[in-house]
């Protein structure tokens, strides 16, 4: 059953072809989300509240074993959750 991004887009929807190539929905948030971010840098609390209100989008690859994985992911589909955490770790470490 495909699941739903925290943007209410069905994330098995298919991506968006630009000039660029293709992006997903996943992607489009997250270049959404990162400009934000870089606005509201210099306030610690903007930031905070960025983060937090976005908390269960930015933590969906993690935790939920069942969710549809883009294209080029660090995670396979056959990954426990404790098994992504490894992997982003070593990732962002």
């Amino acid at each position: 059953m495909p699941t739903k991004s925290g943007f209410g887009i069905n994330s098995q929807t298919k991506p968006i072809t630009t000039p660029g190539g293709q992006i997903s929905p996943r992607q489009m948030r997250m270049k959404e989300l990162t400009g934000n971010l870089l606005n509201c840098l210099s306030n610690d609390d903007a930031v905070a509240e960025l983060l937090q209100s976005n908390e269960d989008f930015l933590l969906e690859q993690l935790n939920d074993v069942d969710v549809v994985l883009e294209p080029g992911s660090v995670y396979t589909p056959n990954m426990s959750r404790e098994e992504r955490f490894r992997v982003y770790e070593r990732v962002m470490g």
